[in-house]
């Protein structure tokens, strides 16, 4: 049972979060509020939470019965109810995945979960549910496969305050393409920057080596 009864973690419960599993992108949000970065307030639900929600007999059957326990899971007027305390001058919401293996060294897991942007009070049960769903899909099951990694059951999910932002991108500490450990890439798009990662729109690109940045721009 989670520590504090309320089966999420908030974001000054950096002790509490150590002790449970709640994935690479929770972890670094901790880690960028610990430096002083002006991070949006964000409660993540651990991933204790939904083993703690689907029936041990249920969590032992196929993927696709594990998706149609929880479509019909409700989860409590109480539960949402305390989630959106910590949020009280907040419109609208970004559900996010934060997978144990997610956004980790080796493998990122890029475009395998779900994210929802721009959630409102009305509908944030559904989207907490839709990305725990997406953990049970099939291609997360083959990306696994395919990368020898160990088959786990769910995973956490972050609630955030959404920011409407003008500009968002991407930083890299290596430069994925090249492989340089000394350069760093940054890839930036008007807008959200879903269409950044869904591959929709071209980016702006700044190479950083040292004190030289190298733009390149894309045509709007």
């Amino acid at each position: 049972m989670i520590m504090n009864n309320n089966l999420y973690i908030s974001d000054s419960e950096s002790e509490l979060a150590l002790r449970l599993t709640i994935g690479g992108k929770a972890r670094n949000l901790f880690r960028l509020k610990e430096l002083g970065m002006n991070v949006p307030s964000w409660v993540v639900i651990p991933q204790e939470t939904l083993v703690s929600l689907v029936p041990e007999e249920t969590r032992s059957k196929s993927c696709a019965e594990v998706v149609r326990f929880i479509e019909q899971m409700e989860l409590s007027e109480t539960f949402i109810k305390n989630v959106l305390a910590h949020f009280p001058s907040t419109e609208y919401f970004a559900v996010r995945s934060s997978a144990l293996d997610e956004d980790g060294s080796d493998f990122s897991f890029a475009g395998q979960f779900e994210s929802e942007l721009f959630v409102t009070k009305q509908n944030i049960a559904e989207k907490i549910k839709k990305v725990w769903i997406s953990a049970f899909s099939d291609r997360v099951f083959q990306y696994r496969n395919t990368n020898n990694l160990q088959q786990v059951f769910g995973l956490a999910v972050i609630i955030q305050e959404m920011i409407p932002a003008e500009v968002a991108g991407v930083a890299f500490g290596i430069n994925p393409v090249s492989g340089n450990r000394n350069e760093q890439l940054i890839s930036a798009v008007f807008g959200l920057g879903e269409g950044l990662v869904s591959g929709e729109l071209d980016a702006d690109n700044f190479h950083v080596h040292g004190t030289e940045i190298t733009r390149n721009l894309a045509v709007k």
